[in-house]
């Protein structure tokens, strides 16, 4: 049966299946590029697993999941996603984040509610910050969010409660779009009153998770979520933190994938305060204002230097570098592969990608030349 959703490039039912069935055998937060390097396709795997020794590149839990489970057995979560409306975005998906894809240890399937066209903006912000704040860091949170919201950069958060609900609806408020990233699956909500927040979140956004829904819910899951919202954006605002917290944890991830580190000075005297001012003193750049961070991005004076409704839309570092080699001659997988020091799954989703936005052509044989 045709997986008929819009945006899905010729994906089957049973593509996406597979693509299920993988995210299930490795489990959420795997590292996954070792198996995707040598298995671009699920399908390939799962073709393999009778005759490989995946020892070197999967844990022994990861191979008994892969020996005795099958896609068909995963059936159940894609008719439950159509019941709750729930779009499901395998790695190869050309709704998938271009910045995520980017990163180690993607996940090899989100789920998501809302708009999932909005998942690569030109630019992103998380706004990260304590659950219980401050008055202080909720009116630094808020009015740094406005400025970048009126400038039309998309908030990313983590729907929790605290600072990044204010930051949520602070974006909402500004009619700008906003991504929620959840470390539950979409059966539920956490904090349960943040349910309204997210029904709006997804009338203008859209709420991810890497969980499935009815996926067993784990406390682990939260700190992983951090590292997608991290990887998500641009840059990362840190407004309030203890030291050690979930938001420390999201600091760190933006430092370990070369994203700018921002952080709001604080008192000296407030245990709120700790984290940031830490982040601070080991290199993060102050943000006293959304021009703060504005400026780096190449805004100026909370209005784009180039519109985004004619901006060309961008794309990832791994299709600049696919880009830059390409010629009018057809190149072949290994050739490019060569040239560029990608992965081949790295090289196969940065192709689907180029020929999208229509910058790459395939020829017969896998062959690719610059459109």
């Amino acid at each position: 049966m045709a997986f008929s959703e819009r945006g899905n490039a010729g994906m089957t039912e049973q593509d996406v299946l597979h693509w299920v069935w993988f995210s299930s055998v490795m489990g959420i937060g795997a590292e996954t590029e070792p198996v995707l390097s040598l298995y671009v396709d699920p399908k390939e795997l799962f073709e393999a697993r009778d005759c490989t020794d995946f020892s070197n590149i999967m844990t022994d839990t990861q191979i008994a999941r892969l020996k005795n489970t099958t896609p068909e057995q995963c059936y159940n979560i894609l008719e439950n996603c159509k019941k709750r409306n729930v779009k499901i975005l395998p790695f190869c998906h050309p709704q998938y984040p271009n910045k995520l894809r980017e990163i180690s240890g993607a996940p090899p399937v989100l789920y998501c509610t809302g708009n999932a066209d909005l998942l690569s903006p030109s630019f992103a912000v998380a706004m990260v910050g304590s659950r219980r704040h401050s008055a202080y860091g909720m009116q630094a949170a808020a009015e740094i969010t406005k400025g970048l919201a009126k400038a039309k950069v998309t908030i990313v958060s983590g729907l929790a409660d605290g600072l990044d609900s204010v930051a949520h609806r602070t974006a909402l408020e500004q009619d700008t779009p906003t991504i929620a990233v959840m470390g539950t699956g979409h059966h539920q909500c956490y904090p349960p009153k943040n349910a309204a927040l997210r029904a709006a979140i997804e009338q203008n956004g859209a709420v991810i998770t890497e969980v499935f829904p009815e996926g067993a819910a784990n406390k682990c899951f939260f700190s992983l979520r951090n590292r997608i919202i991290a990887a998500l954006s641009d840059s990362v605002c840190v407004v309030e933190a203890r030291k050690r917290s979930g938001t420390m944890q999201t600091a760190a991830y933006a430092q370990k994938y070369a994203r700018t580190l921002f952080s709001v000075p604080g008192s000296i005297f407030s245990p709120l305060s700790e984290g940031t001012n830490e982040l601070l003193k080991k290199g993060a750049l102050p943000c006293v204002s959304a021009q703060s961070i504005l400026h780096p991005l190449g805004i100026d004076e909370g209005e784009l230097i180039v519109s985004q409704s004619t901006q060309q839309p961008k794309i990832s570092r791994d299709a600049k570098k696919v880009m830059k080699v390409l010629t009018p001659t057809p190149k072949n997988l290994g050739v490019l592969a060569q040239e560029t020091g990608l992965a081949i799954w790295q090289l196969s989703a940065a192709l689907t990608e180029l020929e999208l936005c229509g910058k790459a052509v395939q020829m017969a044989g896998r062959q690719y030349l610059l459109a």
